[in-house]
Protein backbone atom coordinates (compact mmCIF):
# COMPACT_ATOMS: atom_id res chain seq x y z
CA UNK A 1 0.00 0.00 0.00
CA UNK A 2 0.99 3.39 -0.72
CA UNK A 3 0.76 5.89 1.81
CA UNK A 4 1.37 8.78 -1.12
CA UNK A 5 -1.24 7.69 -2.75
CA UNK A 6 -4.29 7.98 -0.18
CA UNK A 7 -5.20 11.58 -0.24
CA UNK A 8 -4.85 13.84 2.69
CA UNK A 9 -8.34 15.64 3.30
CA UNK A 10 -7.30 19.40 3.96
CA UNK A 11 -9.14 19.60 7.09
CA UNK A 12 -8.62 23.09 8.81
CA UNK A 13 -7.24 22.60 11.93
CA UNK A 14 -10.17 23.88 14.19
CA UNK A 15 -12.34 21.49 12.65
CA UNK A 16 -10.13 18.70 14.79
CA UNK A 17 -10.39 20.53 17.80
CA UNK A 18 -12.82 19.14 20.10
CA UNK A 19 -13.26 15.73 21.82
CA UNK A 20 -13.65 12.96 19.18
CA UNK A 21 -15.08 9.26 20.75
CA UNK A 22 -13.79 6.18 18.97
CA UNK A 23 -16.06 4.08 16.98
CA UNK A 24 -13.69 1.62 14.97
CA UNK A 25 -10.45 1.20 14.85
CA UNK A 26 -8.00 -0.90 13.01
CA UNK A 27 -4.18 -1.47 14.99
CA UNK A 28 -0.80 -1.65 13.69
CA UNK A 29 0.93 -4.16 15.25
CA UNK A 30 2.89 -2.59 17.60
CA UNK A 31 0.43 0.34 18.90
CA UNK A 32 0.20 2.93 21.85
CA UNK A 33 -3.11 1.32 22.99
CA UNK A 34 -3.08 -1.64 25.09
CA UNK A 35 -4.61 -4.65 23.94
CA UNK A 36 -8.17 -5.33 25.07
CA UNK A 37 -9.63 -1.61 25.30
CA UNK A 38 -12.95 -0.94 25.19
CA UNK A 39 -13.43 2.94 24.57
CA UNK A 40 -11.10 5.44 23.49
CA UNK A 41 -12.14 8.78 23.56
CA UNK A 42 -9.91 11.85 21.90
CA UNK A 43 -9.39 15.28 23.01
CA UNK A 44 -7.66 17.47 20.99
CA UNK A 45 -6.62 21.58 21.70
CA UNK A 46 -5.12 23.82 19.21
CA UNK A 47 -2.48 25.90 20.49
CA UNK A 48 -1.79 27.36 17.26
CA UNK A 49 0.79 25.13 16.01
CA UNK A 50 0.28 21.77 16.76
CA UNK A 51 -2.63 19.59 18.40
CA UNK A 52 -2.25 18.31 22.11
CA UNK A 53 -4.56 14.89 22.35
CA UNK A 54 -5.49 13.74 25.73
CA UNK A 55 -6.86 9.92 25.82
CA UNK A 56 -8.87 8.66 27.93
CA UNK A 57 -9.85 4.67 27.75
CA UNK A 58 -10.95 1.98 28.99
CA UNK A 59 -10.64 -2.27 29.49
CA UNK A 60 -13.31 -4.15 31.27
CA UNK A 61 -15.58 -1.49 32.29
CA UNK A 62 -12.66 0.44 34.07
CA UNK A 63 -11.37 3.78 32.85
CA UNK A 64 -7.72 3.76 32.79
CA UNK A 65 -5.36 6.46 33.65
CA UNK A 66 -5.13 9.59 31.00
CA UNK A 67 -2.62 9.12 28.21
CA UNK A 68 -1.07 12.99 26.94
CA UNK A 69 0.72 13.08 23.44
CA UNK A 70 1.11 15.90 20.76
CA UNK A 71 0.37 15.93 17.07
CA UNK A 72 3.02 18.19 15.44
CA UNK A 73 1.75 19.67 12.14
CA UNK A 74 3.67 18.90 9.18
CA UNK A 75 1.73 20.23 5.90
CA UNK A 76 -1.18 20.56 4.29
CA UNK A 77 -0.49 17.38 2.70
CA UNK A 78 1.57 14.99 4.78
CA UNK A 79 -1.10 15.62 7.96
CA UNK A 80 0.52 15.09 11.79
CA UNK A 81 3.13 13.33 13.44
CA UNK A 82 1.33 12.08 16.18
CA UNK A 83 4.10 11.57 19.40
CA UNK A 84 2.30 9.71 22.72
CA UNK A 85 3.63 7.80 25.55
CA UNK A 86 1.79 4.25 26.20
CA UNK A 87 0.98 3.42 29.81
CA UNK A 88 4.82 1.89 30.24
CA UNK A 89 6.24 4.87 29.44
CA UNK A 90 7.19 3.99 26.31
CA UNK A 91 7.51 6.48 23.53
CA UNK A 92 5.23 5.72 20.40
CA UNK A 93 4.58 7.56 16.93
CA UNK A 94 2.48 7.49 13.68
CA UNK A 95 2.12 9.42 10.79
CA UNK A 96 -1.71 10.32 10.26
CA UNK A 97 -3.56 12.03 7.76
CA UNK A 98 -7.28 13.01 7.94
CA UNK A 99 -8.55 11.69 4.99
CA UNK A 100 -12.31 12.10 4.86
CA UNK A 101 -14.15 14.64 7.11
CA UNK A 102 -18.18 15.02 6.74
CA UNK A 103 -20.86 16.97 8.52
CA UNK A 104 -24.11 15.79 9.34
CA UNK A 105 -27.18 15.94 11.14
CA UNK A 106 -30.13 18.92 10.35
CA UNK A 107 -28.09 21.30 11.75
CA UNK A 108 -24.81 20.29 10.57
CA UNK A 109 -24.08 19.60 14.20
CA UNK A 110 -22.82 16.61 13.65
CA UNK A 111 -19.01 15.89 12.43
CA UNK A 112 -17.31 12.44 11.71
CA UNK A 113 -13.96 11.94 9.76
CA UNK A 114 -11.61 8.75 8.98
CA UNK A 115 -8.27 8.99 10.02
CA UNK A 116 -5.72 7.12 8.16
CA UNK A 117 -2.10 6.30 9.85
CA UNK A 118 1.17 4.43 9.29
CA UNK A 119 3.41 3.88 11.78
CA UNK A 120 6.55 3.44 10.17
CA UNK A 121 5.89 4.75 6.03
CA UNK A 122 9.16 3.34 3.81
CA UNK A 123 11.05 5.46 1.41
CA UNK A 124 8.86 5.03 -1.26
CA UNK A 125 6.26 6.14 0.43
CA UNK A 126 4.55 2.31 1.24
CA UNK A 127 3.62 1.35 4.50
CA UNK A 128 3.81 -2.23 5.45
CA UNK A 129 -0.29 -4.18 6.06
CA UNK A 130 1.19 -4.09 10.02
CA UNK A 131 2.09 -0.79 10.49
CA UNK A 132 -1.04 0.42 8.90
CA UNK A 133 -3.87 2.35 11.24
CA UNK A 134 -7.60 3.51 10.27
CA UNK A 135 -9.99 4.85 12.57
CA UNK A 136 -13.44 6.30 12.32
CA UNK A 137 -14.09 8.88 14.87
CA UNK A 138 -16.83 11.38 15.55
CA UNK A 139 -17.78 14.05 17.67
CA UNK A 140 -21.19 12.54 18.43
CA UNK A 141 -21.68 9.19 20.63
CA UNK A 142 -24.35 7.85 18.33
CA UNK A 143 -23.49 9.24 14.73
CA UNK A 144 -26.01 8.54 12.18
CA UNK A 145 -26.51 5.75 10.13
CA UNK A 146 -25.13 7.44 6.68
CA UNK A 147 -22.14 8.99 7.99
CA UNK A 148 -20.60 5.92 9.20
CA UNK A 149 -21.74 4.39 6.21
CA UNK A 150 -19.60 6.99 4.47
CA UNK A 151 -16.83 6.40 6.45
CA UNK A 152 -16.58 2.58 6.15
CA UNK A 153 -16.59 2.85 2.55
CA UNK A 154 -14.01 5.79 1.93
CA UNK A 155 -11.94 3.57 3.79
CA UNK A 156 -12.41 0.29 2.10
CA UNK A 157 -12.23 2.69 -1.45
CA UNK A 158 -9.18 4.71 -0.67
CA UNK A 159 -7.19 2.87 2.19
CA UNK A 160 -8.04 -0.97 1.01
CA UNK A 161 -8.71 -2.03 4.48
CA UNK A 162 -11.69 -4.39 4.60
CA UNK A 163 -14.19 -2.38 7.14
CA UNK A 164 -14.92 -5.90 8.91
CA UNK A 165 -11.48 -5.63 10.14
CA UNK A 166 -12.19 -3.13 12.37
CA UNK A 167 -12.85 -3.28 16.02
CA UNK A 168 -15.98 -1.28 17.26
CA UNK A 169 -15.68 0.71 20.67
CA UNK A 170 -18.56 1.59 23.08
CA UNK A 171 -19.39 5.14 22.78
CA UNK A 172 -21.41 5.07 26.60
CA UNK A 173 -18.78 5.62 29.30
CA UNK A 174 -17.96 8.12 31.90
CA UNK A 175 -14.21 7.82 31.04
CA UNK A 176 -13.49 11.27 29.86
CA UNK A 177 -16.75 12.57 30.61
CA UNK A 178 -15.07 15.64 32.57
CA UNK A 179 -13.58 17.16 29.37
CA UNK A 180 -15.99 17.02 26.65
CA UNK A 181 -18.77 19.51 25.84
CA UNK A 182 -22.41 19.56 27.65
CA UNK A 183 -23.98 17.92 24.62
CA UNK A 184 -21.58 15.07 24.48
CA UNK A 185 -21.70 14.03 28.09
CA UNK A 186 -23.14 10.72 29.13
CA UNK A 187 -26.31 11.64 30.45
CA UNK A 188 -27.41 13.26 27.73
CA UNK A 189 -26.75 10.25 25.23
CA UNK A 190 -29.84 8.62 26.10
CA UNK A 191 -31.74 5.76 24.09
CA UNK A 192 -35.17 5.34 24.13
CA UNK A 193 -37.60 2.28 23.98
CA UNK A 194 -37.51 1.63 20.28
CA UNK A 195 -33.47 2.09 20.39
CA UNK A 196 -33.57 5.74 18.99
CA UNK A 197 -31.07 8.18 19.99
CA UNK A 198 -32.88 10.85 21.38
CA UNK A 199 -30.51 14.38 20.87
CA UNK A 200 -29.78 16.28 24.16
CA UNK A 201 -31.41 19.67 22.20
CA UNK A 202 -34.67 17.43 21.93
CA UNK A 203 -34.99 17.73 25.79
CA UNK A 204 -37.70 19.91 27.31
CA UNK A 205 -35.31 21.11 30.31
CA UNK A 206 -32.37 22.07 27.73
CA UNK A 207 -34.43 24.16 25.31
CA UNK A 208 -33.08 27.54 24.10
CA UNK A 209 -32.83 30.64 22.32
CA UNK A 210 -36.00 31.96 23.44
CA UNK A 211 -36.05 35.96 21.74
CA UNK A 212 -37.41 39.58 23.47
CA UNK A 213 -40.92 40.32 22.21
CA UNK A 214 -41.63 43.04 25.17
CA UNK A 215 -41.11 45.82 22.28
CA UNK A 216 -42.70 43.86 19.36
CA UNK A 217 -46.66 45.38 20.75
CA UNK A 218 -45.02 48.73 20.68
CA UNK A 219 -46.57 49.51 17.10
CA UNK A 220 -50.33 49.10 16.13
CA UNK A 221 -50.45 45.58 15.02
CA UNK A 222 -53.22 43.60 12.79
CA UNK A 223 -52.36 39.91 13.41
CA UNK A 224 -52.70 36.82 10.97
CA UNK A 225 -52.40 33.08 12.10
CA UNK A 226 -50.35 32.20 9.10
CA UNK A 227 -49.86 28.62 10.64
CA UNK A 228 -50.22 26.76 13.69
CA UNK A 229 -49.73 23.12 15.25
CA UNK A 230 -52.38 22.62 18.15
CA UNK A 231 -54.49 19.94 19.47
CA UNK A 232 -57.53 21.64 20.50
CA UNK A 233 -58.52 23.20 16.70
CA UNK A 234 -57.67 19.39 15.12
CA UNK A 235 -60.82 18.71 13.06
CA UNK A 236 -61.94 22.69 13.85
CA UNK A 237 -62.08 23.31 9.99
CA UNK A 238 -60.48 26.42 11.06
CA UNK A 239 -59.30 28.86 7.68
CA UNK A 240 -58.33 32.32 8.98
CA UNK A 241 -57.82 33.77 12.31
CA UNK A 242 -56.50 37.53 12.81
CA UNK A 243 -56.47 39.61 15.49
CA UNK A 244 -56.88 43.76 15.27
CA UNK A 245 -54.64 44.67 19.00
CA UNK A 246 -56.20 47.85 20.42
CA UNK A 247 -53.58 47.68 23.11
CA UNK A 248 -50.47 45.53 24.02
CA UNK A 249 -53.24 43.65 25.94
CA UNK A 250 -56.49 43.61 24.15
CA UNK A 251 -57.67 42.64 20.62
CA UNK A 252 -60.82 41.86 18.37
CA UNK A 253 -59.84 38.45 16.82
CA UNK A 254 -61.72 37.21 13.44
CA UNK A 255 -62.49 33.32 12.50
CA UNK A 256 -63.68 32.12 9.62
CA UNK A 257 -64.71 28.11 9.27
CA UNK A 258 -66.42 27.26 5.84
CA UNK A 259 -67.58 30.84 5.00
CA UNK A 260 -69.00 31.47 8.34
CA UNK A 261 -67.21 34.33 10.49
CA UNK A 262 -67.78 34.66 14.31
CA UNK A 263 -66.10 37.01 16.46
CA UNK A 264 -64.03 36.94 19.58
CA UNK A 265 -62.31 39.00 22.09
CA UNK A 266 -58.99 38.31 23.45
CA UNK A 267 -56.64 39.00 26.17
CA UNK A 268 -52.63 38.93 26.60
CA UNK A 269 -49.98 39.63 29.26
CA UNK A 270 -46.43 39.28 29.15
CA UNK A 271 -44.87 36.70 31.55
CA UNK A 272 -40.88 38.04 31.20
CA UNK A 273 -39.00 39.46 27.90
CA UNK A 274 -39.59 36.33 25.76
CA UNK A 275 -43.12 34.71 27.27
CA UNK A 276 -46.73 35.78 26.22
CA UNK A 277 -49.83 34.27 27.87
CA UNK A 278 -52.99 34.70 25.54
CA UNK A 279 -56.59 33.60 25.88
CA UNK A 280 -59.55 33.98 23.34
CA UNK A 281 -62.16 32.12 22.53
CA UNK A 282 -63.53 30.35 19.70
CA UNK A 283 -67.08 28.59 18.51
CA UNK A 284 -66.67 24.99 18.14
CA UNK A 285 -67.94 22.78 15.19
CA UNK A 286 -71.17 21.72 17.42
CA UNK A 287 -71.71 25.53 18.08
CA UNK A 288 -70.44 25.41 21.91
CA UNK A 289 -67.55 28.05 22.69
CA UNK A 290 -64.37 26.40 23.78
CA UNK A 291 -61.10 28.81 25.32
CA UNK A 292 -58.26 28.92 23.22
CA UNK A 293 -54.79 29.21 24.86
CA UNK A 294 -52.51 30.64 22.51
CA UNK A 295 -49.51 31.31 25.62
CA UNK A 296 -46.25 30.20 24.73
CA UNK A 297 -42.63 31.28 24.47
CA UNK A 298 -41.43 32.98 21.55
CA UNK A 299 -38.60 31.50 19.75
CA UNK A 300 -38.29 33.87 16.90
CA UNK A 301 -38.99 37.09 15.46
CA UNK A 302 -38.21 39.83 12.96
CA UNK A 303 -39.87 43.11 14.12
CA UNK A 304 -43.08 41.83 11.71
CA UNK A 305 -43.23 38.16 12.30
CA UNK A 306 -42.93 35.98 15.61
CA UNK A 307 -43.68 31.98 16.29
CA UNK A 308 -44.50 31.18 19.53
CA UNK A 309 -44.20 27.60 21.23
CA UNK A 310 -45.53 25.85 24.56
CA UNK A 311 -44.86 21.82 25.01
CA UNK A 312 -47.88 20.40 26.38
CA UNK A 313 -46.62 17.13 27.45
CA UNK A 314 -43.59 16.25 28.46
CA UNK A 315 -42.37 12.39 27.02
CA UNK A 316 -41.46 10.69 30.75
CA UNK A 317 -38.62 8.25 29.36
CA UNK A 318 -36.11 10.89 27.23
CA UNK A 319 -37.29 13.91 28.53
CA UNK A 320 -38.51 15.41 25.17
CA UNK A 321 -41.81 17.10 23.89
CA UNK A 322 -44.38 14.48 22.89
CA UNK A 323 -47.49 17.29 22.22
CA UNK A 324 -46.63 20.73 21.32
CA UNK A 325 -48.51 23.98 20.13
CA UNK A 326 -46.94 26.64 17.53
CA UNK A 327 -48.46 29.57 16.49
CA UNK A 328 -46.99 31.72 13.62
CA UNK A 329 -47.87 34.91 13.41
CA UNK A 330 -47.50 37.96 11.22
CA UNK A 331 -48.15 41.50 10.50
CA UNK A 332 -48.13 41.00 6.77
CA UNK A 333 -50.24 39.80 3.90
CA UNK A 334 -47.70 37.22 3.17
CA UNK A 335 -44.86 35.63 4.20
CA UNK A 336 -41.72 35.09 1.83
CA UNK A 337 -39.94 31.46 1.48
CA UNK A 338 -36.55 33.28 2.37
CA UNK A 339 -38.38 33.65 6.00
CA UNK A 340 -40.98 30.38 5.98
CA UNK A 341 -37.44 28.82 5.50
CA UNK A 342 -35.39 30.68 8.37
CA UNK A 343 -38.85 29.69 10.63
CA UNK A 344 -38.48 25.76 9.60
CA UNK A 345 -34.62 25.87 10.68
CA UNK A 346 -35.66 27.41 13.92
CA UNK A 347 -38.27 24.85 14.21
CA UNK A 348 -35.54 22.11 13.80
CA UNK A 349 -33.50 23.53 16.58
CA UNK A 350 -36.19 22.43 19.25
CA UNK A 351 -36.44 18.82 17.19
CA UNK A 352 -40.16 19.82 15.80
CA UNK A 353 -40.94 18.54 12.27
CA UNK A 354 -42.21 21.88 10.47
CA UNK A 355 -43.99 19.78 7.90
CA UNK A 356 -46.94 18.91 10.51
CA UNK A 357 -47.36 23.16 10.08
CA UNK A 358 -51.26 23.83 9.43
CA UNK A 359 -51.45 26.72 7.12
CA UNK A 360 -54.71 29.22 7.36
CA UNK A 361 -55.46 31.48 4.62
CA UNK A 362 -54.25 35.17 5.05
CA UNK A 363 -56.47 37.26 3.36
CA UNK A 364 -59.95 36.52 3.90
CA UNK A 365 -62.25 39.46 6.01
CA UNK A 366 -65.49 38.66 7.40
CA UNK A 367 -68.55 39.24 5.55
CA UNK A 368 -71.94 37.84 5.67
CA UNK A 369 -72.53 34.54 3.16
CA UNK A 370 -75.98 36.28 2.43
CA UNK A 371 -74.30 39.43 0.80
CA UNK A 372 -72.97 37.11 -2.19
CA UNK A 373 -75.32 36.37 -4.73
CA UNK A 374 -75.21 32.82 -6.63
CA UNK A 375 -74.75 34.95 -9.86
CA UNK A 376 -71.41 37.07 -8.21
CA UNK A 377 -69.79 33.41 -7.26
CA UNK A 378 -70.39 31.82 -10.34
CA UNK A 379 -68.88 34.58 -12.40
CA UNK A 380 -65.34 35.07 -13.88
CA UNK A 381 -63.42 34.97 -10.70
CA UNK A 382 -60.87 38.27 -10.52
CA UNK A 383 -57.44 38.00 -10.13
CA UNK A 384 -55.71 37.87 -6.57
CA UNK A 385 -54.29 40.25 -5.07
CA UNK A 386 -51.26 41.40 -3.72
CA UNK A 387 -49.41 39.05 -6.04
CA UNK A 388 -45.80 39.36 -6.40
CA UNK A 389 -43.00 37.28 -7.82
CA UNK A 390 -41.39 36.99 -4.16
CA UNK A 391 -44.58 34.82 -3.11
CA UNK A 392 -44.46 32.47 -6.25
CA UNK A 393 -40.78 31.52 -6.37
CA UNK A 394 -39.66 28.26 -5.01
CA UNK A 395 -41.06 24.54 -5.54
CA UNK A 396 -44.86 23.86 -6.02
CA UNK A 397 -46.22 20.48 -6.46
CA UNK A 398 -49.46 20.28 -8.23
CA UNK A 399 -51.96 18.71 -6.09
CA UNK A 400 -55.28 18.75 -7.83
CA UNK A 401 -57.19 19.18 -11.36
CA UNK A 402 -60.53 19.98 -11.76
CA UNK A 403 -61.28 19.74 -15.64
CA UNK A 404 -64.82 19.54 -17.30
CA UNK A 405 -63.78 17.44 -19.49
CA UNK A 406 -60.43 14.93 -20.32
CA UNK A 407 -57.01 15.85 -21.36
CA UNK A 408 -53.58 14.47 -20.94
CA UNK A 409 -53.99 13.29 -17.68
CA UNK A 410 -50.67 13.96 -15.71
CA UNK A 411 -50.09 11.59 -12.85
CA UNK A 412 -48.17 14.05 -10.75
CA UNK A 413 -46.22 17.37 -11.48
CA UNK A 414 -43.46 19.81 -9.85
CA UNK A 415 -42.26 22.66 -10.78
CA UNK A 416 -39.39 25.25 -9.60
CA UNK A 417 -39.57 29.08 -10.20
CA UNK A 418 -36.55 31.56 -9.94
CA UNK A 419 -36.98 34.95 -10.56
CA UNK A 420 -34.86 36.85 -13.18
CA UNK A 421 -32.39 38.65 -12.04
CA UNK A 422 -32.39 41.64 -14.69
CA UNK A 423 -36.55 41.27 -14.67
CA UNK A 424 -38.53 41.22 -11.42
CA UNK A 425 -41.68 39.91 -13.18
CA UNK A 426 -40.11 37.65 -15.07
CA UNK A 427 -39.54 33.79 -13.57
CA UNK A 428 -37.27 30.64 -15.35
CA UNK A 429 -39.31 27.50 -14.98
CA UNK A 430 -38.43 24.52 -14.30
CA UNK A 431 -40.49 20.56 -14.50
CA UNK A 432 -41.05 17.46 -13.86
CA UNK A 433 -43.91 15.40 -14.86
CA UNK A 434 -45.43 11.97 -14.83
CA UNK A 435 -48.34 10.59 -17.64
CA UNK A 436 -50.92 8.55 -15.91
CA UNK A 437 -50.33 5.98 -18.37
CA UNK A 438 -49.28 2.15 -17.56
CA UNK A 439 -45.76 2.76 -17.66
CA UNK A 440 -45.94 5.98 -16.11
CA UNK A 441 -43.86 7.55 -18.83
CA UNK A 442 -41.62 10.75 -16.74
CA UNK A 443 -40.61 13.76 -18.52
CA UNK A 444 -37.92 16.32 -17.43
CA UNK A 445 -36.59 18.28 -16.90
CA UNK A 446 -38.26 20.43 -18.88
CA UNK A 447 -37.60 24.20 -19.05
CA UNK A 448 -39.74 27.34 -20.12
CA UNK A 449 -40.61 31.06 -18.63
CA UNK A 450 -43.36 32.58 -16.40
CA UNK A 451 -43.82 36.12 -16.84
CA UNK A 452 -46.37 38.04 -14.05
CA UNK A 453 -48.73 40.21 -15.57
CA UNK A 454 -50.29 43.36 -13.94
CA UNK A 455 -54.07 41.53 -13.96
CA UNK A 456 -52.49 38.70 -11.73
CA UNK A 457 -52.61 36.31 -14.55
CA UNK A 458 -49.50 34.34 -15.04
CA UNK A 459 -47.87 34.03 -18.74
CA UNK A 460 -46.24 30.59 -19.45
CA UNK A 461 -44.09 29.51 -21.79
CA UNK A 462 -43.08 25.65 -21.96
CA UNK A 463 -40.96 23.92 -24.06
CA UNK A 464 -41.02 20.30 -24.49
CA UNK A 465 -39.63 17.62 -26.55
CA UNK A 466 -41.18 14.09 -27.73
CA UNK A 467 -38.92 10.95 -26.67
CA UNK A 468 -39.36 9.40 -30.04
CA UNK A 469 -38.01 12.57 -32.12
CA UNK A 470 -35.97 14.24 -29.43
CA UNK A 471 -34.16 16.75 -31.86
CA UNK A 472 -37.53 18.10 -32.27
CA UNK A 473 -38.22 21.01 -29.85
CA UNK A 474 -42.17 22.58 -29.55
CA UNK A 475 -43.25 25.43 -27.43
CA UNK A 476 -46.26 25.85 -26.18
CA UNK A 477 -47.64 29.19 -24.17
CA UNK A 478 -50.83 29.61 -22.41
CA UNK A 479 -52.17 32.34 -19.46
CA UNK A 480 -53.63 30.97 -16.04
CA UNK A 481 -55.04 33.68 -13.74
CA UNK A 482 -54.28 33.51 -9.80
CA UNK A 483 -57.18 33.63 -8.53
CA UNK A 484 -55.96 32.65 -4.49
CA UNK A 485 -52.02 32.92 -3.29
CA UNK A 486 -50.67 32.02 -0.05
CA UNK A 487 -47.09 30.80 1.84
CA UNK A 488 -47.96 27.37 0.67
CA UNK A 489 -51.09 27.04 -1.68
CA UNK A 490 -52.01 28.84 -5.44
CA UNK A 491 -54.87 28.15 -7.41
CA UNK A 492 -54.55 28.60 -10.83
CA UNK A 493 -58.13 29.55 -13.67
CA UNK A 494 -58.02 29.37 -16.98
CA UNK A 495 -60.94 29.15 -19.33
CA UNK A 496 -60.44 26.63 -22.70
CA UNK A 497 -64.12 27.22 -24.26
CA UNK A 498 -66.36 30.34 -24.06
CA UNK A 499 -69.91 30.24 -24.96
CA UNK A 500 -71.51 33.04 -27.39
CA UNK A 501 -72.92 34.96 -24.36
CA UNK A 502 -69.31 34.73 -22.93
CA UNK A 503 -69.93 32.82 -20.08
CA UNK A 504 -66.71 30.20 -19.80
CA UNK A 505 -68.37 26.60 -20.15
CA UNK A 506 -65.21 24.39 -20.41
CA UNK A 507 -62.65 25.37 -17.46
CA UNK A 508 -59.56 24.67 -15.66
CA UNK A 509 -58.18 24.92 -12.36
CA UNK A 510 -55.15 23.59 -10.82
CA UNK A 511 -54.48 23.93 -6.71
CA UNK A 512 -50.91 24.19 -6.23
CA UNK A 513 -48.94 23.39 -2.74
CA UNK A 514 -45.82 23.60 -1.32
CA UNK A 515 -45.33 20.42 0.27
CA UNK A 516 -45.28 16.98 -1.29
CA UNK A 517 -47.18 14.96 0.99
CA UNK A 518 -51.20 16.57 0.82
CA UNK A 519 -52.66 17.37 3.81
CA UNK A 520 -55.83 18.96 5.14
CA UNK A 521 -54.79 21.90 3.47
CA UNK A 522 -56.11 20.74 0.50
CA UNK A 523 -59.54 21.53 1.54
CA UNK A 524 -58.76 24.68 2.91
CA UNK A 525 -57.70 25.78 -0.98
CA UNK A 526 -60.85 24.46 -2.22
CA UNK A 527 -62.71 26.47 -0.58
CA UNK A 528 -62.12 29.20 -2.59
CA UNK A 529 -63.42 27.94 -5.61
CA UNK A 530 -66.79 25.74 -6.56
CA UNK A 531 -67.84 21.84 -5.99
CA UNK A 532 -66.53 19.88 -9.09
CA UNK A 533 -65.17 17.01 -8.94
CA UNK A 534 -61.12 17.15 -8.26
CA UNK A 535 -58.57 14.66 -9.27
CA UNK A 536 -56.20 14.32 -6.83
CA UNK A 537 -52.76 14.12 -8.20
CA UNK A 538 -50.72 12.00 -6.26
Amino acid sequence: MLLVHILAFNARQRDLNGSWFMIARKSPVVDYLPQGISSSLIRLIDDGRDLIMEEYHSINGTCMPRMHGRWKRLNDTDGYLMEVRNPTGSAFQIFLRVIFHTLSGEQNEEMNMVMFGCRAPNKDGSCAPADVSASILSNSRHPQTLALFQSAKHIEDYACIDALEMKTFNTYTSCGDEVVDEDQKLRHALIDEDSTFVDVECRVENWKGFVDITKFYDEHRILTVVAYIDPLLDRQQIAHISCHYSSKYKAECEWIRQRQCFKTSLSQSFDGASRITVSTEFTSMNGSQITADFSGSIIWQNGDEFVSLECLHIEEDDGSCESYRIYVWSDEDHMDQPTLREIYSVLHTFCIDPTELIFLNTFHECRNESDESTAVQCSEPPGWTPVGTNILQGTWYFAADINGEPKIFMQSVVIQLSVDEQDSSLMHLTFYAKKELHNRECMGPGEGTVRLLNDSTLEVTVEYRYKLVPTYKNTITWKSRIIYLDNQRLVLYRCLKTAENGTCVHKDLDILVRSSPISATLKQSSSVVTKPQATQAT
